[in-house]
């Protein structure tokens, strides 16, 4: 019976196969980077709409000067509305007192 535990165990490493043990390690380290990356990522992603916002709040403030220069007044919140759109009316009223990403992110 032993001989026959020694032959199987013999195959058995001669096999090319991860141990557990090298999976749990695989699996940590893949775990490490992820915890490294994954806050990185979704940091670059808010930068990325402050600036798709702010981008946003300049196209409409362009827009009321175009507006003033033709017409001698500002827009009525309906006519901003009907001029930009309802969407980036909307991120203009939440954002337009926010500061300019880039001068105020240290990592630029």
């Amino acid at each position: 019976m032993w001989n026959i535990i020694k032959k199987w165990l013999n195959k058995r490493s001669l096999k090319a196969a991860f141990t557990l043990i090298e999976m749990v390690i695989v699996l940590f380290i893949i775990s490490v980077l992820l915890l490294l990356f994954v806050p990185n990522l979704i940091e670059k992603g808010n930068v990325a709409q402050k600036r798709s916002n702010y981008s946003v709040v300049e196209v409409v403030k362009q827009e009321i000067q175009v507006y003033k220069a033709e017409h001698g007044q500002e827009p009525s919140e309906d006519t901003l509305k009907g001029i930009v759109g309802k969407r980036r009316y909307d991120i203009y009223v939440a954002h337009k007192n926010d500061p300019d990403p880039d001068e105020s992110s240290p990592s630029g």
